[in-house]
């Protein structure tokens, strides 16, 4: 997630690093004034091997299985991730996972 946030940060952009306890759970937040995502791609970013530019020139580096895996492990703990993001404007991701006690 904070890869993500660097990646797609430009120079002197801002990312945020936050958590806190919210009942039994902590929410973590990753969140950057960078270059955004499209709305209509957001539901097929935890896809394996997705990314939002596949083409041959692409930017950015990658395999497309970051935001996969994370999923992956937020879902075997039991917890929660979904994203907000508005192309040219920043994203915020969200992970919601269970407290240890």
């Amino acid at each position: 997630m904070l890869d993500n946030a660097i990646k797609f940060t430009p120079n002197y952009g801002k990312i945020w690093i936050k958590a806190w306890d919210e009942g039994k759970n902590v929410h973590l937040i990753v969140a950057d004034n960078g270059i955004g995502i499209p709305s209509e791609l957001i539901p097929k970013l935890f896809m394996r091997f997705y990314q939002v530019d596949a083409s041959a020139s692409r930017k950015y580096g990658g395999a497309g299985l970051g935001l996969y895996i994370v999923k992956s492990v937020v879902d075997a703990f039991g917890g929660k991730i979904w994203i907000e993001s508005e192309a040219g404007k920043g994203t915020t991701v969200h992970l919601l996972l269970p407290a240890a006690r």
